[in-house]
């Protein structure tokens, strides 16, 4: 859902700068293990969707400064 957001900000909105930030956010907090049920697999614990943007706003804080 977030990369759609990035999608959307990028394409409609002409913000690439700001897709670009919520991608990296996104792509960070997955890398740390932090995943919903339909992309956590088989191996990985899935979380919530809250706890996944609880994860993202202070990804979101640190790369955009």
């Amino acid at each position: 859902m977030l990369f759609s957001l990035a999608m959307a900000l990028s394409h409609s909105f002409d913000r690439a700068a700001e897709a670009e930030l919520l991608k990296n956010a996104d792509e960070s907090v997955i890398a740390d293990g932090i995943r919903t049920r339909d992309i956590a697999g088989r191996s990985i614990k899935p979380e919530a969707t809250g706890a996944l943007c609880d994860a993202v706003i202070p990804a979101l804080d640190s790369l955009g400064r």
